[in-house]
């Protein structure tokens, strides 16, 4: 689950107002990916050349330090999906060569079920937000496939505000 919206850094960019970061929408509320990603999930918001204006994950520290270690992005079926699509999926349908394992290996770590959504629009300079969601207990339903790809959307569509006003920031 997302921390107290009061936990999130604000950031000051030089003419002195103030910006939540875009995990919080009008109101205070937040994007609460968790309640459907219960085994943990890693949003990037408007990446750009492959580093995103912000993000957040919650995966397990044991599988974000076998990841890195092992340099598994560079061949994970799940981004290159995330590159070469835009939408949502379940990550049981994705048909990209996983000649490493790396699904089962994230299933060692609880994260059996997953989902996948990619967004990008030509209108914000080809920045792309995407989200990877887990469970341990069952695919993701439909429904809660749109509502994903709503969401990381909608944070999308905040950030690319948000990444525009962040290279003003010190």
């Amino acid at each position: 689950m997302f921390d107290d919206v009061s936990s999130f850094p604000v950031q000051t960019p030089e003419d002195g107002a103030q910006y939540r970061l875009p995990w919080t929408r009008a109101g205070g509320t937040t994007f609460d990916f968790g309640e459907l990603a219960i085994s943990g999930y890693h949003i990037a918001a408007c990446a750009s050349f492959g580093l995103p204006a912000v993000s957040r994950s919650t995966l397990p520290e044991a599988w974000v330090s076998e990841y890195t270690e092992d340099a598994l992005m560079l061949r994970d079926p799940v981004m290159l999906w995330i590159y070469a699509h835009s939408g949502v999926t379940r990550l049981s349908q994705i048909k990209e060569d996983d000649d490493s394992g790396i699904m089962a290996r994230a299933a060692r770590h609880g994260l059996k079920y997953g989902a996948v959504v990619s967004h990008g629009t030509e209108s914000s300079g080809k920045l792309l937000s995407y989200g990877i969601f887990y469970r341990d207990d069952r695919e993701f339903t439909d429904d809660e496939l749109e509502l994903l790809r709503l969401r990381v959307q909608s944070l999308h569509n905040t950030s690319v505000t948000f990444a525009a006003r962040k290279k003003t920031f010190k």
